[in-house]
């Protein structure tokens, strides 16, 4: 099911995701509070998350470039209200690879 986002959401988080990914590229040692520098998972609201990660969650093959993907997703409350998030409910954003964004409308 499609996680239908405004523009304005959508262009806050690809600009929080780009920033993720360009800190990683620039330092791959460098240490972002409470995520995994390859498979980042952001909150960006109470009803959305999001999704940064690379391809082969930072191995490299062959001198292969990184390629990143970043996604939204629903997030609902569970019976016992504890959010959790609902990964049947997305929003594919976009592709990076090589300094290159592929948006991905959806």
């Amino acid at each position: 099911m499609l996680l239908k986002l405004e523009d304005e959401v959508k262009l806050k988080i690809i600009d929080e995701a780009l920033t993720h990914i360009k800190k990683v590229e620039t330092d791959p040692d460098v240490v972002i509070a409470n995520v995994d520098n390859y498979d980042a998972w952001y909150s960006f609201n109470d009803r959305v998350d999001f999704n940064v990660h690379e391809s082969n969650f930072g191995e490299q093959y062959n001198d292969e470039p990184f390629e990143w993907h970043c996604s939204a997703y629903g997030v609902e409350l569970n019976e016992d209200e504890t959010f959790r998030i609902n990964t049947d409910i997305t929003n594919f954003l976009f592709t990076y690879k090589e300094g290159k964004v592929t948006f991905h409308n959806e």
